[in-house]
């Protein structure tokens, strides 16, 4: 670490356009990223109920769908299966939900016991490392977020006065903070900017955000130098050509007691599931019951994947185990695998009953 002369360097963008419903957010961020780089090359995590699919007419883009709970952990991850996949552009519609939805920071932090402050010592952590995986991507992200009318309340002499302040974005504050720049879109699709580090939009007047605002912003990221490395930094791991998240690569040994399990960690992907997805898909075929509907957190998902190791599992030490769960022969005893799946289906068709 060393004392240089400051140099414009090449920059990852990080842009915000903040607005109240209507304003046309998701319209303005496909058309903003369609300017930065090719429809194949970007990818919406849509937590707005599938209205990143209506605007399919405008090029073929890629949507992630992503449901409550809201975590920072499922955002977290769907930023790195983009990364993995080669997208240049991530629209994150919205990044409210993480604050402010079902499952979000807020509502997890307002339902702990104890003392409320406290407690924020325990859930910031996560929030942070949600921003964190923002600022460190390898790819450019815009990002979307809910406005709404903000007030202030004020004391004199014993009343109490309540004022409009504005609309206020519906994120933890400062979020802007970390953007390049942050657009304010109103109910007439007019942006205009709270804040800029580029330099392009401070004194322009308000505007309609087109591709055109995409290839502004490019040009100005890729002028400078090379980033300068810093001796602190360690390099980034190298992109996997599939997802990163819910493989066997994700599993640590601390989340897996089983030695044979362990050993056959590495087989999974011979099997060609590397997702929650595949992996219910093939057990399936294999198992008793409809195991496609169960909802999974990601623990449970890890556990899934290592399940359906034992398919392969007929070759080695846990042979008998594999062969009465997979079927192939009547099992002396229950084991832990399929307790755990047929406790899945019990408990599911239980709240199923009761909601009838």
């Amino acid at each position: 670490m060393a004392l240089r002369k400051a140099t414009k360097q090449k920059a990852k963008l990080r842009i915000g356009l903040a607005g109240p419903s209507g304003a046309g957010k998701t319209y303005s961020a496909l058309l903003m990223a369609s300017g930065m780089t090719s429809w194949d090359k970007i990818a919406l995590i849509d937590t707005e109920n599938g209205s990143g699919d209506l605007y399919a007419s405008l090029g073929e883009y890629n949507v992630w769908p992503l449901k409550a709970p809201f975590t920072p952990e499922k955002y977290r991850q769907a930023i790195t299966a983009c990364e993995n996949e080669g997208i240049e552009v991530i629209i994150i519609d919205s990044v409210t939900h993480e604050w402010d939805g079902e499952g979000g920071i807020k509502e997890v932090h307002d339902k702990m016991p104890g003392n409320s402050f406290t407690n924020w010592a325990k859930v910031n952590p996560r929030h942070n490392a949600f921003i964190q995986a923002i600022l460190k991507s390898t790819c450019h992200i815009i990002t979307t977020v809910r406005s709404k009318q903000g007030y202030d309340m004020s004391t004199n002499e014993g009343k109490t006065t309540v004022t409009k302040v504005g609309l206020r974005e519906v994120q933890r504050e400062g979020f802007e903070y970390e953007l390049t720049a942050n657009l304010n879109i109103d109910v007439a699709h007019m942006a205009s900017a709270s804040k800029d580090r580029t330099g392009l939009f401070v004194e322009r007047d308000p505007f309609v955000v087109s591709s055109k605002t995409g290839k502004e912003l490019m040009k100005w990221c890729q002028e400078g130098a090379d980033p300068i490395a810093i001796e602190d930094d360690k390099p980034a791991p190298a992109a996997s050509p599939t997802p990163a998240t819910k493989t066997v690569d994700t599993v640590s040994p601390e989340e897996v007691s089983n030695p044979h399990l362990l050993s056959l960690q590495k087989e999974l992907k011979n099997q060609g599931a590397t997702t929650k997805a595949e992996a219910l898909a093939l057990l399936n075929k294999m198992l008793p019951g409809n195991y496609d509907s169960i909802s999974m957190n990601e623990t449970d998902a890890k556990t899934t994947l290592i399940m359906l190791l034992m398919a392969s599992a007929k070759k080695k030490a846990d042979k008998e185990g594999a062969d009465a769960l997979f079927g192939d022969s009547k099992p002396k005893k229950e084991t832990p695998i399929k307790k755990f799946l047929d406790k899945k289906v019990a408990s599911k068709k239980k709240k199923a009953v009761k909601k009838s």
